[in-house]
């Protein structure tokens, strides 16, 4: 499930964990971006993230040192792989709900986009 997440097909799960760390700091990075640019595509001054977005960066930080916590695990010793395992799960929900956040912006930006092209001059919303 891990690798059709993050692209990553590494065997290690220290590796896999990391790069769902790093894939969620990138979706986060992307969403406060289009944040900006949207503002700025309104003219209206960029208050800095949304509450979504620091909630999310917060739980990719999270991932992050999770990540770091792992990263001398023992592969051979049989409760850090559990417990490795078990990191890895959380980790690939994260990020899914965070790539979902991202996607439902994207949406909602689009459908606003339409909007505007559909009651652009001349024409009344109906």
């Amino acid at each position: 499930m891990t690798a059709a997440v993050t692209g990553c097909p590494d065997p290690d799960p220290r590796v896999r964990l990391t790069r769902l760390a790093d894939r969620a700091e990138l979706l986060v990075d992307v969403e406060e971006k289009t944040e900006e640019v949207a503002h700025r595509l309104e003219g209206v001054l960029y208050p800095g993230p949304g509450p979504e977005v620091v909630a999310a960066r917060e739980a990719a930080r999270g991932l992050t040192r999770l990540a770091a916590l792992h990263a001398d695990d023992e592969l051979t010793d049989p409760d850090a792989l559990a417990e490795l395992e078990e990191s890895l799960t959380t980790a690939t929900t994260v990020v899914q709900a965070i790539g979902t956040m991202s996607e439902l912006a994207d949406a909602r930006a689009a459908g606003d986009a339409r909007a505007d092209a559909a009651s652009g001059p001349g024409v009344l919303p109906t």
